[in-house]
């Protein structure tokens, strides 16, 4: 085996088997590919959708000095800042 890689052993009944083999079918992927991107999606989306963030206690002040920057030095955070909220008219 490959340092790059490690093998993983999961168990599936008949029904999720049969349900993630048609779905990779129509994918045109392999029941392992299928899986595998499923499987990292699925934590990518996690990790993007984290409501807590640690910050190291060594990069503290250049957060901090990053949070009192005008919004408007970030071109993209400037902009964001001026938008309205969603839910509003």
């Amino acid at each position: 085996m490959s340092a790059r890689y490690i093998s993983l052993a999961t168990r599936f009944d008949l029904e999720e088997y049969a349900l993630m083999q048609a779905v990779a079918q129509e994918a045109h992927l392999t029941i392992t590919e299928y899986i595998r991107r499923a499987t990292v999606e699925d934590a990518e989306t996690r990790i993007l959708d984290r409501r807590l963030v640690s910050i190291p206690v060594t990069a503290w002040d250049t957060f901090q000095a990053w949070a009192d920057t005008d919004p408007a030095a970030e071109p993209m955070v400037g902009r964001m800042a001026s938008m309205g909220a969603t839910w509003t008219p």
